[in-house]
């Protein structure tokens, strides 16, 4: 009988420790912003216009993170703002590999291209 009390307690503390350890784990990537999106970091940039900070900062991320859609997306946005089409092509071309189910969305940029290569 004491045997099987002196298990519960020790199972009972197990779980209090992992109960303490994943609640601290969360605050911590709360403070520190653990695996929070970067597209929003992105999408605002593209929103305010501010096109040369996201140039540097899709680039930097693409450097880390060649296969990241919203950086190469963004990115591509920015490049076509700058004048930089075939730059800006080959984000979307890369992207369409890398997530196919971003497929209209980089069709419509292509196209955009597309347009503006024709002079129409």
């Amino acid at each position: 009988m004491e045997a099987d009390i002196a298990q519960m307690k020790l199972l009972l503390w197990l779980i209090l420790g992992l109960l303490v350890f994943f609640v601290a784990g969360n605050t911590l990537c709360l403070i520190f912003k653990c695996g929070q999106s970067r597209s929003d970091k992105f999408a605002d940039l593209w929103e305010k216009g501010r096109i040369d900070e996201l140039l540097v900062k899709t680039r930097l991320r693409l450097q880390e993170y060649p296969n990241d859609f919203s950086a190469l997306y963004y990115g591509g946005k920015a490049l076509a703002a700058t004048g930089l089409h075939d730059s800006a092509r080959a984000n979307y071309e890369r992207l369409l590999l890398t997530e196919p189910t971003l497929r209209e969305a980089c069709k419509i940029e292509l196209d955009a291209l597309d347009k503006i290569a024709s002079g129409t």
